[in-house]
């Protein structure tokens, strides 16, 4: 994720096929479109804009974000993500508060793009 010159957070898109392997397992996945059938990052007082909210808080250098420009999630991230951990759409919330903050738009995304892709 990277703010933008116009104060726009921003994420680079990230294919489920490139990181298919850091994904739970396809039986987790199906679980997982059940229990996250609430989980919408982009709702009014989603993580999304608890995201926003967080990254507010601090001084933007456009230096450090033009680093960060069109990024993609690293996949230690991913890799690291406590899906196992997940058993509703709160608990997905509680497992993303422990990405940091750079990469955590980014792995709401992920989520939200598994919930898609078992629908």
């Amino acid at each position: 994720m990277w703010v933008s010159g116009d104060g726009h957070l921003n994420t680079a898109a990230c294919s489920l096929q490139s990181v298919e392997h850091l994904l739970p397992s396809p039986g987790r996945r199906a679980e997982l479109a059940g229990q996250l059938a609430d989980f919408d990052p982009w709702r009014d007082g989603g993580i999304g804009e608890s995201i926003a909210d967080e990254v507010g808080k601090f001084r933007i250098d456009p230096d450090e974000e033009s680093r960060y420009e069109a990024q993609p999630l690293p996949m230690e991230v991913i890799d690291r993500f406590g899906w196992n951990n997940i058993a509703d759409a709160d608990s997905a919330e509680i497992e993303l508060a422990k990405v940091p903050l750079r990469w955590r738009l980014d792995m709401a995304d992920v989520i939200d793009d598994v919930i898609d892709s078992l629908e």
